[in-house]
């Protein structure tokens, strides 16, 4: 079955089966409205395709471009609730299970991430269709927003004269994080240290991790962390990266853990003031998931679940450690994930208020953290814990679009999804060594399974 955009659905929206049929007629019916859902399906997707290779030839940003942009979210909104319709039919169909079994499967939960992700861009471009319409715009917030949709095609908008990345850029990439992490094995070269697992591993299944998407590109990096203190990007330098385990890379952006200080969860201020003053500073692993199959995997070489590594340290070779701001950012993309299953799983207010980053600091801007705080609602306040503090700060939505286009370009991964013909090559992996080769027997030896 075609699992393009899929999501969840509420029981009361589920064509319930009448008791007054034989079970021969109710199963010939709930086919014919599985295949007419099917046919409506590949209707919004061919039309949403049609609109956006049109909105690549476009050159202005107005308030009629971001209407397109909305009307196409609303497409593929349309298409996902489709989806979700035919998947909990042929679920229910399957088994004697409820709707309730299904929401709560990994199926149902991936589902739902995709209906909430999708409502999030059919929202925001809206909402950016209205201010560009506006008498008065409000320039920083238009400037910083609009950038994401031009330089290198990003999967968010326009391919324009820049064309495909220089491939040479991840290589320098990758080789400065091997230098400055000392991530080389001092006998066998091909083997690299790999911080979460604690272990070396074949060079082939180790990556140069973006910890904040090159693909959004140097504006908007600089539009939500502001610049550097050397004055030079740092989107392709080893403080926007870690080297890792493909598997470890996998979880990680697919929010299962987050990388925080290394702190008590209950810290005082004199704890907080050593972490702060501490060089070089230390890190530990918080699993958000545990239950997540996944998670319950057999590391290789270690004997333990992925589950069990809550609260380890992680394990550098050097002093060298990946700048705070962008594992602050990947954590309000965490966040912001984890919040959209709020809205529809049994999550505890208790838990979703439970912070995993303890320590205060100048990782963002306040008002791109306004924006992650009102779209995720009061109960992700402490986020603002880390703003660089504005004199007016206004809520600026780009931070959360480029988190957000993250959690669907996971979500896409996760479902095989093959990419466009005139998209660009995937960001953050491409020159990883081994990447284009990367054998599945690789996947299943460090996972154990």
């Amino acid at each position: 079955m075609d699992r393009k955009n899929t999501l969840h659905l509420s029981a009361e929206q589920i064509p319930v089966r009448s008791s007054s049929r034989s079970p021969e007629k109710s199963d010939a019916s709930g086919l014919k409205r599985i295949r007419e859902w099917e046919t409506e399906r590949s209707s919004c997707t061919e039309e949403a395709k049609r609109q956006r290779k049109r909105l690549k030839t476009t050159s202005s940003f107005d308030a009629g471009y971001w209407t397109r942009r909305r009307d196409i979210a609303e497409m593929d909104l349309r298409a996902t609730l489709l989806t979700k319709k035919i998947s909990i039919a042929s679920f229910k169909n399957r088994t004697d299970d409820s709707t309730r079994d299904f929401v709560n499967s990994e199926e149902g939960r991936r589902l739902m991430l995709q209906e909430e992700s999708l409502r999030l861009d059919r929202k925001l471009f809206k909402a950016q269709a209205e201010r560009m319409g506006s008498k008065e715009p409000e320039f920083n917030l238009r400037r910083s927003f609009t950038q994401l949709f031009v330089g290198a095609e990003t999967g968010l908008g326009i391919k324009n004269s820049r064309g495909q990345r220089d491939n040479s850029l991840q290589s320098a990439f990758r080789s400065e994080l091997i230098l400055k992490t000392g991530s080389e094995h001092p006998v066998m070269d091909d083997q690299l240290w790999c911080p979460i697992l604690r272990n070396y591993l074949p060079d082939i299944s180790v990556i140069a991790g973006h910890l904040f998407p090159c693909k959004c590109g140097e504006a908007t990096m600089q539009a939500i962390f502001g610049r550097s203190d050397s004055g030079h990007s740092e989107l392709f330098r080893a403080e926007n990266g870690i080297l890792w385990s493909q598997q470890a890379e996998d979880r990680f952006e697919a929010g299962h853990f987050v990388v925080v200080p290394d702190v008590p969860d209950q810290s005082t201020e004199q704890q907080l003031d050593t972490w702060e003053a501490s060089d070089p500073k230390e890190y530990k692993i918080r699993v958000l998931n545990p239950t997540d199959t996944s998670m319950k995997k057999t590391i290789w070489g270690r004997d333990i679940t992925w589950a069990a590594l809550d609260n380890e340290r992680l394990q550098f070779k050097t002093s060298f450690r990946p700048r705070a701001r962008f594992l602050y950012f990947a954590y309000c993309t965490a966040m912001l994930r984890r919040s959209f299953g709020g809205k529809h799983l049994e999550v505890s207010r208790g838990e979703l208020r439970k912070r995993f980053w303890g320590t205060p600091g100048r990782y963002m801007f306040e008002g791109m953290l306004l924006g992650f705080v009102e779209e995720m609602g009061h109960d992700y306040q402490h986020l603002l814990d880390g703003a660089i503090k504005e004199d007016e700060a206004v809520v600026d939505a780009t931070g959360v679009v480029v988190a957000n286009q993250c959690i669907q370009d996971k979500l896409k991964v996760d479902d095989d999804e093959e990419p466009d013909s005139d998209d660009d090559d995937d960001d953050d992996k491409d020159d990883n060594k081994g990447d284009a080769e990367r054998p599945g027997c690789a996947h299943m030896t460090l996972d154990g399974c």
